[in-house]
Formats: structure tokens, sequence, C-alpha cells
């Protein structure tokens, strides 16, 4: 092997080891989380399929993140930022480049980043959305500062803008699933109520899969008005049952305290005589039959 290739190999060799071995010397996010007035979280919608956080238009995103000091020196976090692909960037007041927020090496810290939801000119709510988060940070908190760092970032996605007309569908719809699967109603005003409730729920879902979130709001209200009067026809029908067996109850009691014990011991005459009948066949059956001559 001729020794220039040598030289190669053993250059290659030692800048693979020590890529290997250096420390990242990135200002990363660890973890983060949406929190706040979220419509949906970590679930799936019927429209919008999962959707990891959907927020109302106009409403406030607030989004959590965790930023953990690898490093063995400090670490100054001077920017956190989240891009969305609606093309509007938003940051943490938290930190800035004048106010650098110190982590100690092997410690954490959660920043909070907060926005308000854009209209639907903006971003769309029938289509999820994706964003990107970066961390800054300085080589100091005093004195003059050098940005370290401007291009660490964690990627995200399934983020969901809603209108007021489809977060009403959401909501309603969780109001249904309270009384749906769960209630079984006795009366047959409440049943036939019941699957009024059902059918006009039925509806609702095809509306709201097809993005018909005007007519699917009309049908979840139709079908959570159903289940409610389902609800008060049985309370009310149950109720009245109870008032009037209890007046029976109440009437009941006058009688018997007027004559109650008469009733008593013709009563107790009665069983009296029956034990008498029982203990006369008990000796009859016993006694012996007279022997022949």
């Amino acid at each position: 092997m001729r020794k220039i290739d040598v030289i190669l190999l053993l250059s290659a060799m030692i800048t693979l080891a020590l890529t290997a071995t250096a420390v990242p010397v990135r200002a990363t996010a660890t973890s983060y989380n949406w929190v706040g007035d979220c419509v949906l979280k970590s679930e799936t919608d019927s429209f919008l399929g999962y959707v990891s956080a959907g927020y109302e238009t106009g409403k406030t995103a607030v989004l959590k993140i965790n930023i953990y000091n690898h490093l063995p020196k400090q670490m100054n976090i001077s920017g956190i930022k989240i891009r969305f692909d609606w093309g509007i960037n938003y940051s943490s007041t938290e930190v800035s480049t004048d106010a650098p927020f110190p982590i100690a090496p092997g410690m954490s810290h959660v920043f909070t980043l907060s926005f308000t939801v854009p209209d639907l000119t903006t971003a769309s709510n029938v289509v999820k959305h994706t964003f990107r988060i970066f961390i800054e940070d300085v080589n100091s908190t005093t004195g003059p500062k050098r940005q370290l760092n401007s291009n660490s970032y964690v990627d995200g996605s399934d983020f969901a803008v809603l209108s007021s007309t489809q977060t009403a569908c959401v909501e309603t719809k969780k109001e249904i699933a309270k009384y749906s699967g769960y209630y079984y109603f006795i009366t047959a005003k409440a049943r036939e109520l019941s699957i009024m409730a059902a059918g006009a729920k039925s509806f609702g879902d095809n509306e709201y899969l097809k993005g018909n979130f005007g007519d699917a709001a009309a049908a979840y209200d139709d079908s959570l008005g159903f289940y409610q009067d389902a609800v008060a026809n049985e309370t009310d029908s149950i109720s009245g049952f109870e008032k009037a067996f209890k007046d029976i109850l109440n009437s009941s009691v006058g009688a018997i305290s007027m004559a109650g014990w008469g009733y008593l011991l013709f009563g107790l005459g009665w069983v009296f005589i029956g034990i008498g009948i029982i203990i006369y066949s008990m000796k009859k059956t016993a006694k012996p039959a007279a022997s022949s001559q």
C-alpha cells in the first residue's frame, strides 16, 4: 500500500473516532408539550385524522419546551422560536439575546411559548400543519454576546387550527358520548327519544366526515337535545311512580293504625288454627292400628 493511502486511511479513522466521541454543542429541545385550551389533544378526529394538538382560531396556544444542558459548561438560552408552515414565526418572551437564561451542566429548564392562533385565511382548518422549534444560545449572560447556535431545531407535525363550528362539533360530540352507550332507558318515550338522538348523531357524523361542519353541528345539537329530553322524561316518570307509591303507603298508614290490632289478632288466630291442624294430623298419623283377633 502506498504511503499516501496509509496516511489518508489513518486520517479518516482518526476523524471518525473524534466524531463518534464528540459531545454535541447545540442546545436542543429535549421534549415539548402543548397545553392550555386544546380542543383536540393526541387524539383522532374523524375528519382530520390524528391530531397532536388542535386549537380554535383566535384562542391562545401554549407550548411548554424542556431544554436539558448536556454540555460540560453553562448553557445560555437566548431564543426559543417556532415557525409554522403558514409562514409566521412566534417567539418566547421569556428569553432574548439581551437577557439569556443560564442552565448549569446536567440541569434542565422548562420554557413557555404562547401565541394567538391565526384566522382561517392564514391557517387552513381542513388540513394539519407542520412546525419547527428553534433553540438559540449565546456564549455569555454578560458583556458582548456571540450567538453560538442558529440552526438547532426540532420538527413537529399534526397541528390543527379549528373553526368555531368545528370546535362546537367536537365539544358537542364529547357531551353526546356521556349519554349514548351508557344509558338504558325504561320508559317507552325515553327509548323513542334515544333512538332519535342516535339517528341525529349518525347524520352529524356523516356530515362532519365530509367537512360540512355547519350541518354536522346542527345535527349534534339535535342529538344532544334528544338525549337530554330522554333523561328528563325518564326522571320525571320514575319520580311520578315513586310519588304515587309513596301516596299509597301514606294513605294505608291511617287504616292500619285504626284497625291494626284487629288485623293482627285475626291473623294470629289463623296461625294458631293452622298449627292445631298440623298437630292433629301428626297424631292421627302416628296412632297404631288395632290388632286383629
